[in-house]
């Protein structure tokens, strides 16, 4: 053990400030959140940008009425994106009303005017007709949530991976032996982190001899080590400024605090897109 802890000896109580900070304070999350809250947010402008409504994501079949018809007008169309798609235009009399139904498509780029086609005509929603073998939309919805998918991978990882060391430093400040540790080898890194040391430190508790790569401020030379069932980590790495105050350990960082504040700030967010999405 050191001379002097800096914590008390454990099982140690985590102030509700702390505790709830280790869930989201970490830059980590910050970038696991922001990616997946810009995949989200670039993904309902997509659909907005589209005009595609989330009811498209649906695969419901409702019951439709066919009636055959032919391809009277087919056009290029410019999209709000840019892009230029081919589309064509059927008729077909509901309720003494002339509607004309769109498709989109492979088929749509072959198609000619005059060829026949069917149109299936959902019976709760008429002005909804669609031209059987075209897509009802110039990009398929399921192919924007693809790509969106995708793109959101890199942020669910790491949100992941943030979530599951907040959980390991919660155990070790809660259950963790503190104590001293001999360094073993330093590994300089160059700019821009020449500040930052990758350490290799070894420890004894209770007679089990542990060693520990440890990434560190290169000012540290004798930081204090939290160990616990096999697992192990610089108090630092953990606590910026550790602090106990009324026998509750704390952390004075006011940077952990600005990125919790971020963190929930983009959950709400994220949340808040969720719910227009759904609402399209």
């Amino acid at each position: 053990m050191k001379e002097e802890a800096l914590l008390p000896a454990p099982p140690r109580t985590l102030a509700p400030g702390l505790s709830k900070r280790l869930w989201w304070g970490t830059a980590l999350m910050v970038f696991g959140m922001g990616t997946i809250t810009l995949v989200l947010v670039a993904t309902l402008f997509l659909f907005l940008l589209y005009e595609l409504p989330a009811s498209a994501l649906i695969s419901s079949t409702p019951e439709v009425v066919k009636v055959e018809s032919q391809i009277t007008r087919k056009e290029i169309e410019t999209l709000p994106a840019g892009d230029r798609v081919s589309v064509v235009w059927a008729p077909v009399k509901v309720n003494e009303t002339v509607i004309e139904a769109k498709g989109y498509g492979a088929s749509a780029e072959t198609a000619q005017v005059g060829d026949p086609v069917e149109i299936w005509v959902p019976k709760d929603e008429p002005s909804a007709a669609t031209l059987h073998g075209f897509q009802a939309y110039p990009v398929r919805p399921h192919t924007l949530l693809v790509f969106a998918a995708l793109f959101m991978v890199p942020g669910l990882l790491s949100a992941l991976w943030a979530w599951t060391r907040a959980r390991r430093a919660r155990f070790l400040l809660i259950e963790g032996v503190e104590c001293g540790g001999t360094r073993l080898k330093t590994i300089p890194l160059p700019r821009p982190l020449k500040d930052m040391a990758v350490v290799r430190w070894e420890y004894s508790v209770e007679g089990t001899v542990g060693r520990l790569w440890a990434l560190q401020n290169v000012e540290w030379k004798k930081p204090s080590l939290l160990v616990a069932a096999g697992k192990a980590a610089l108090l630092n790495n953990l606590l910026t400024y550790p602090a106990v105050v009324d026998e509750e350990v704390d952390d004075e960082s006011k940077v952990s605090r600005f990125l919790a504040g971020v963190n929930t700030a983009l959950l709400v967010l994220g949340v808040l897109t969720l719910f227009v999405f759904f609402l399209l």
